[in-house]
């Protein structure tokens, strides 16, 4: 457990304090690979997909200037 503490304060740090959904959904993919079944796996898919519902995605064009 001790080699994952740095992936689980990273998933921990984003369910409290995340903001970004590129960070939260990285932070959530490193702990699916170290410690897939917890309850702060859960915590934070949830809240990713609280996320998703409130802010729709920015889709940037290439072509955009």
């Amino acid at each position: 457990m001790r080699k994952h503490s740095k992936v689980i304060l990273a998933a921990e740090e984003q369910l409290v304090f995340g903001r970004s959904l590129a960070e939260m959904v990285d932070a959530g993919d490193n702990l699916r690979i170290a410690v897939p079944d917890c309850l702060l796996l859960e915590l934070l898919d949830e809240k990713i997909a609280r996320t998703r519902r409130e802010k729709p995605p920015v889709i940037i064009s290439p072509w955009a200037a």
